[in-house]
C-alpha cells in the first residue's frame, strides 16, 4: 500500500492552499519526457470508463478559437468547482481512476469547462515532488502514476489526456519545445534539451490549452554564474551570482489552464505548426529572438507599443536604448514595478569600468496609460534586464513579466547619473492619484526647459499638504530648497522652479493629509533637463518650508489670515497691507526678506495689534520680489516656542523714496 492515509491527507491540503509566486521559471528539465503519440500508453492512461463519443481519428481539427479565454472562463464564476474538488477525499489517490473520475464529474449540470477545471484543479493540486510514498501503491491508481511522474516515467500531459476521454472530453497531447527553467535566455532554442508536453482540450466548439506541469512545479532560486547584479530597482549592488540549479516548489499558477493562444506561444513552440492555434502562425527564429515574456505580463495587460523592441537581444546606440510599454489606463494606479540589472561577467566590455556604480542609470517612467525603461551606460558590456510587477489589489510579490538582454559595444560620454532612482517611478502614476492629484499641466516624467524655469500645476481633490524636493547630481539639496516653492491656488497645487544652472534635476513631490502627523510619502516625481549653461536665475526670497499661504498649524493656533489668503501677491505700489486674526494669548512676528542688498535695506514693517487683530503694513520701494513669513507665538511660553502659519511671496513695482533715502541699485545704474 502506499504511505499513510494521514500522510497523503496532509500533502493534498497543503498544495491546495492558493500561492502567489515570487520571480520564477516554471518547468523541470527533463521532467516532462517528449513523446509524438497524442494518446497515452495504456500503462499511462487512466481506464475504468465508458469510452468516449468521439474516436481519435475523429477529433476535431485545430483552427484557432474564436474566443478568448476571459469569454468563457472567471475564477469566480467557477469558484464552486474549486471549492468541490479541494474537498476530495484523499483516499482517492489510492484507488481507482474509475472512482477519481466519477467523482470528479459527479455533478450532471457540469459543463465541459467545469469538467475541465475539475481535472486540472485536482491534478494541480498534488505536490507530485513531496509526495512520501513508504511502499508499493496500489497498482493503476493516481498515487501509482504520480510516483511515475517523480522517476520521470510519466508526465502530466498523460495523465491529463486520460482524465479528460474518461470524461468525454477531446484531449490531445501536444509535443514541443518550451523554455524552461533550463532555458538561457537569448540563446539557440534545441529541440532535443528543450522538449516538453502539454495539453490542448476540446471545449465549447474549441480547442484550449491546459499545462497541468507548468501550473503547478516551478523552479525557484536558479541562478548563473555569469552575471553580477549591478542594480536592484536603484540600489547599487555589485553581487555575483552563484551557480544554483534551484528547487522545484508546488505552487499552482491560474495562468496555464486555458491561456489564450497567442500568450502561450512564446513559451509553448509545438512541433506541429497548425497546433499553434494562431491566425498567423510563428516560425521557429520568431520563438528563439522574441523578447522572453511570463504571465504576469499579461495578468498585468501590458502590451508593446509601435516603438516596443520585440527581440530579446538588444543592441544599445550612443550608450542608450529605450525600453517602451503601454498600460491598461483603468487599472493601472493599482500596478507597481521594480527592475533588476546584471553585467555579464565573462562578456567582452570595458573592464576598466569594472569600480563603476550603476545604480541611477536606468529612468523607470510609469504613467497612466505607460511604462518606460530608459538606460544609459556609463561602460560598455553585455546586460541583462529583468522588469518585474504586481497589482496591489491581488498581491504583495513582484513576479517576473519579461527579460532583455543588451549589448552595449560603447559606453555614453559623458555619462552621468539621474539625480535620484524613485521606487515608484517618473511621472504621474497610481501614487498621485491616489493622493488625489490631477496633472493639469505635465502627465510625462520628462520635462524639458531652455531657461530654467518651470511652472506645474496640478489639480487638488483632496484635503493634502504637498512638500517638495529638488535634487542635483552637483548642486547639494540645502542650496536647491531655496529655488523652489509650492502655493496651493484656486483648488491647484502650483509648483514654481528655478534652476540655478544647466543639467538633471529631480523634483520630488511629497503629500499627506493636511493635519496628519508624520513621514509623508513620496507621490510624483519629474526629470527636469536643461542644457543651458549660462543661466542666471537667482532663488526666491526665503520661504520657511517653500510653501506658500496657510500652513497645518494655523488653525490648531486660532490664527486666521483676514486679508491675502493666497501665498503670492501683486503689489503695484510697492505697499501691502495683511491683516490676520489671532486668539488673545497669540502673538504674531513678521519676517520679511529680499536677495537684493538694496531692497534690504529699505524695506519696513509696520506692526500693530488692536484687540487680537494683527495688522502688518509692508513697505517695499525698491521693485523686486519680496517673502513674508509670519510666526505665532503664546505669550508669556517660557520655550519660546514659534510657529510659521503663512508664507508669501509679494511681486512689488515698487515707488519713490522718501525725502533722505537713496536708491543704490539705480546709483549703480547711472
Amino acid at each position: 500500500m502506499g504511505s499513510k492515509p494521514s500522510t497523503v491527507q496532509e500533502q493534498q491540503r497543503s498544495a491546495s492552499v492558493p500561492n502567489v509566486t515570487k520571480s520564477h521559471q516554471n518547468g523541470v528539465s527533463g521532467t516532462d519526457t517528449p513523446s509524438s503519440t497524442r494518446n497515452p500508453p495504456k500503462s499511462a492512461a487512466p481506464t475504468g470508463r465508458k469510452p468516449p463519443s468521439y474516436h481519435s481519428r475523429q477529433i476535431p481539427p485545430p483552427k484557432p478559437p474564436k474566443t478568448k479565454k476571459d469569454d468563457i472562463f472567471s475564477l469566480e464564476k467557477y469558484q464552486y468547482v474549486d471549492d468541490y474538488v479541494l474537498n476530495a477525499p484523499p483516499k482517492l489517490l489510492m484507488g481507482s481512476f474509475k472512482e477519481l473520475i466519477r467523482y470528479l464529474t459527479a455533478e450532471e449540470d457540469w459543463d465541459d469547462v467545469a469538467k475541465a477545471r475539475a481535472i486540472f484543479r485536482w491534478v494541480t493540486a498534488i505536490d507530485v515532488y513531496s509526495l512520501k510514498v513508504d511502499s508499493d501503491p496500489p497498482t493503476h491508481s493516481p498515487l501509482e502514476y504520480f510516483t511515475k511522474i517523480q522517476k520521470n516515467q510519466g508526465n502530466h500531459a498523460h495523465l491529463v489526456s486520460g482524465l479528460c476521454q474518461m470524461a468525454g472530453l477531446p484531449c490531445v497531447i501536444i509535443s514541443g519545445m518550451n523554455k524552461s527553467a533550463a532555458y538561457e535566455i537569448g540563446s539557440k532554442c534545441e529541440r532535443k534539451q528543450m522538449g516538453a508536453q502539454w495539453n490542448a482540450v476540446y471545449i465549447q466548439d474549441d480547442w484550449r490549452f491546459v499545462d497541468a506541469f507548468w501550473a503547478s512545479a516551478c523552479v525557484v532560486g536558479k541562478k548563473s554564474s555569469e552575471w553580477t547584479l549591478v542594480d536592484s530597482d536603484g540600489n547599487v549592488t555589485q553581487e555575483d551570482e552563484e551557480e544554483s540549479e534551484g528547487e522545484t516548489q508546488h505552487r499552482v499558477n491560474e495562468f496555464y489552464f486555458l491561456p489564450d493562444p497567442d500568450q502561450l506561444i512564446w513559451t509553448h513552440f509545438p512541433d506541429e505548426q497548425d497546433w499553434q492555434l494562431l491566425a498567423k502562425p510563428i516560425t521557429v527564429k520568431d520563438y528563439e529572438t522574441h523578447v522572453y515574456v511570463r504571465e504576469r505580463f499579461y495578468y498585468l495587460g501590458i502590451n508593446f507599443t509601435p516603438q516596443s523592441e520585440m527581440k530579446c537581444i538588444l543592441n544599445t546606440k550612443d550608450g542608450e536604448i529605450s525600453l517602451p510599454f503601454s498600460l491598461p489606463p483603468d487599472r493601472s494606479e493599482f500596478f507597481r514595478f521594480k527592475y533588476m540589472l546584471y553585467k555579464n561577467r565573462s562578456a567582452d566590455g570595458d573592464q576598466s569600468g569594472a569600480d563603476v556604480n550603476l545604480d541611477r542609470f536606468v529612468l523607470f517612467e510609469h504613467t497612466a496609460d505607460s511604462l518606460r525603461f530608459a538606460l544609459r551606460f556609463p561602460l560598455s558590456g553585455k546586460f541583462k534586464m529583468d522588469i518585474f510587477g504586481l497589482d496591489t489589489r491581488q498581491s504583495d510579490i513582484f513576479d517576473l513579466t519579461c527579460t532583455y538582454l543588451i549589448h552595449c559595444p560603447n559606453a555614453q560620454k559623458n555619462c552621468l547619473p539621474l539625480p535620484d532612482c524613485p521606487p515608484i517611478g517618473w511621472g504621474f502614476g497610481g501614487e498621485a492619484k491616489n493622493a488625489g492629484l490631477e496633472a493639469k499641466s505635465h502627465d510625462g516624467a520628462i520635462i524639458i526647459t531652455k531657461d530654467g524655469k518651470v511652472e506645474i500645476k496640478l489639480g487638488a481633490h483632496k484635503d493634502i499638504r504637498l512638500h517638495q524636493l529638488l535634487k542635483n547630481t552637483i548642486v547639494d539639496e540645502a542650496t536647491l530648497s531655496k529655488y523652489a516653492v509650492i502655493r496651493e491656488e484656486n483648488g491647484e497645487f502650483i509648483v514654481d522652479l528655478r534652476l540655478p544652472q544647466g543639467g538633471e534635476y529631480a523634483l520630488k513631490l511629497y503629500a499627506n493629509e493636511d493635519g496628519e502627523d508624520g513621514e509623508a510619502g513620496n507621490v510624483l516625481n519629474y526629470l527636469i533637463k536643461c542644457n543651458e549653461k549660462n543661466l542666471s536665475n537667482k532663488p526666491f526670497p526665503n520661504i520657511t518650508d517653500g510653501f506658500l499661504g496657510k500652513k497645518s498649524i494655523a488653525d490648531a493656533l486660532g490664527v486666521k489670515a483676514l486679508s491675502h489668503k493666497d501665498g503670492k501677491i501683486h503689489s503695484k505700489d510697492g505697499r501691502t497691507r495683511l491683516e490676520f486674526q489671532a486668539k488673545n494669548n497669540m502673538e504674531l512676528v513678521c519676517e520679511l526678506h529680499s536677495n537684493d542688498p538694496n531692497a534690504t535695506k529699505h524695506m519696513k514693517v509696520y506692526p500693530k495689534e488692536v484687540n487680537g487683530k494683527w495688522i502688518f503694513d509692508v513697505d517695499m520701494p525698491i521693485e523686486g520680489e519680496y517673502s513674508v513669513n509670519i510666526f505665532a507665538k503664546k505669550k508669556g511660553d517660557e520655550n519660546k516656542r514659534i510657529y510659521n502659519v503663512y508664507s508669501y511671496m509679494i511681486e512689488s513695482d515698487g515707488h519713490e523714496l522718501e525725502n533722505g533715502e537713496e536708491n543704490e541699485s539705480k546709483d549703480d545704474e547711472d
